[in-house]
C-alpha cells in the first residue's frame, strides 16, 4: 500500500533487541525501486524500548523515524500508525493515545510491487521479533486519533495466549 493506511496491533515483547520487527511490507536488503519497503514498525534500542516506522520511495530513498515510547518488556500494549498522504504525516498510537507528534516526510512510499506483508520479521525471515503479537488490523485509510481511541477500547489487550503450533 502507497497511500494511506492505518495499522495496529496487540504486542507484548519478551526481550528487545534492535530492529525487531512487529509488521512489514517490502522486500528487505534491495535497494530498486519495485523492492522498496512501502512501511515497517519495529523495535529501536538505541535510546530504550522505542518504536521506529520507516517507508522507502524512489530507488530505496529512506524516511525513517524513531517515536519515543520506551515500552517495558512482558507487557501487553495496543499500538497504532497512520499514515496521511495528503499532509504527508504519520502519527504513531500507545493504548488508544498519540505519543509524540506527527512525523512528517516529503515523498509517499513508492514501488514495492514485489514485497510480502510480514509480521513478527522482515521479507527475507530477518529481525524476528521476541515475544507475542496478536489482532493484526490493517485499515486502506488513516483512521483518526478518535477512532484508533475507540479501537484500542473496543478491543481490550489478551488475558492469555497459546501456542496452537505443536503436532
Amino acid at each position: 500500500n502507497t497511500g494511506d493506511l492505518t495499522l495496529s496491533a496487540w504486542v507484548n515483547f519478551d526481550t528487545a533487541a534492535d530492529e525487531e520487527t512487529i509488521i512489514y511490507q517490502g522486500t528487505a536488503g534491495s535497494e530498486t525501486e519495485v523492492n522498496n519497503e512501502l512501511y515497517f514498525l519495529r523495535l529501536d534500542t538505541t535510546s530504550g524500548n522505542d518504536i521506529e516506522y520507516g517507508h522507502e520511495n524512489s530507488a530505496g530513498t529512506d524516511n525513517y523515524n524513531i517515536f519515543d515510547t520506551n515500552l517495558s518488556a512482558n507487557t501487553w500494549y495496543h499500538i497504532a500508525f497512520s499514515r496521511d498522504t495528503t499532509s504527508n504525516s504519520v502519527k504513531f498510537f500507545i493504548n488508544g493515545l498519540q505519543v509524540g507528534s506527527d512525523y512528517s516526510y516529503t515523498n509517499d512510499a513508492s514501488g514495492g510491487s514485489t514485497g510480502n506483508m510480514t509480521t513478527g520479521a522482515d521479507s527475507s525471515g530477518a529481525d524476528d521479533f521476541d515475544g507475542t503479537i496478536d489482532n493484526v488490523r490493517i485499515y486502506n485509510r488513516a483512521l483518526t486519533p478518535a477512532e484508533i481511541q475507540r479501537l484500542y477500547n473496543w478491543a481490550p489487550g489478551p488475558v492469555g495466549s497459546w501456542k496452537l503450533d505443536e503436532g
